[in-house]
Order: C-alpha cells, then structure tokens, then sequence
C-alpha cells in the first residue's frame, strides 16, 4: 500500500517521483526519474529498504538492472552491475573500515574473492 505518492515533474516522459511505502513492506522509499513501462519502473533513481540498506542505480521493469551501488544497512557498499535484480559480474566491496575486496558473482551465486 503506497502512503503517500508525488510526481513533481513530466520531462520527456519521464516521471521524478517520490514513493512512501507501507513501513510492512522491506521496500521504504524510493526516488528518481523513471520511464513507466507495464506500470513498472525503468531509469535512475534509488531505493532505501526499511533495514537501512539502499541501492542507488539503474532500474529495468522495477528490478535492478545495470550498474549500481547497495550499501547496506552496516555501511558495507556493493558496486557492480545486476541483471533482472541479480548479482552477475565483479563487484568491488568496500566495508567501513575501508578495506576493499573484489567478489566475483554468476546468477546470484558467489564464485570467488580476490583482493586488490
């Protein structure tokens, strides 16, 4: 159930918007300026889930879908591509104390580590 929902400005078919999520749902809010195709979104834009944990990128038929960045709700920040909202290539992982890995993903399934 969205709350609250606002659509600040149309520029080429595109809508920046704003959504208020019902605090039930792991989705809290998200903005950007999206395409809306099937009622799903596509573009740039962000999500910040109820843990804490946010994703800022690319978005294909409301998945992630392109290069993006998630930090988690600990401050660990993912950057990579995902595919149809799953993790697919490498990602360089950096954690709060800055230490930085590299993990490489296939489908969703991690594969291997290696540092810099």
């Amino acid at each position: 159930m969205i709350i609250a929902n606002y659509t600040f400005d149309k520029v080429n078919g595109a809508l920046c918007q704003i959504d208020y999520e019902d605090p039930s749902q792991d989705l809290w809010k998200s903005a950007g300026i999206y395409h809306y195709l099937n009622n799903k979104k596509n573009g740039e834009g962000f999500t910040v889930f109820r843990d804490g944990a946010k994703f800022i990128g690319q978005f294909k038929e409301g998945k992630r879908n392109g290069e993006g960045k998630y930090t988690t709700g600990d401050d660990r920040v993912e950057e990579g591509v995902w595919v149809n909202d799953i993790k697919d290539g490498i990602y360089k992982v950096t954690y709060k104390d800055l230490r930085q890995e590299f993990q490489v993903w296939k489908n969703n399934e991690f594969v291997c580590l290696y540092y810099p």
